[in-house]
């Protein structure tokens, strides 16, 4: 919601990427909350991560890969 251009998802659980959704694209403009669609639907995860579309693919980026989160 409220996104003004496409994003790629990921999807982590326990420091594996689990599903990725490529080059989701920005909800239609007056879409209600009722039609906007969901993703990720029953995928068991505990972070998820949204960067810009295209990203996960430039970076070769895939499922199964592992994600290190270190703090500043």
């Amino acid at each position: 919601k409220n996104m003004h251009f496409p994003i790629d998802i990921i999807w982590i659980d326990r420091g594996v990427i689990v599903h990725i959704e490529k080059k989701v694209p920005p909800p239609r403009s007056g879409a209600s909350d009722r039609s906007l669609p969901v993703y990720g639907r029953g995928i068991n995860a505990d972070m998820v991560l949204e960067v810009p579309a295209g990203y996960t693919s430039k970076k070769s980026i895939i499922e199964g890969s592992t994600v290190q989160i270190k703090p500043k």
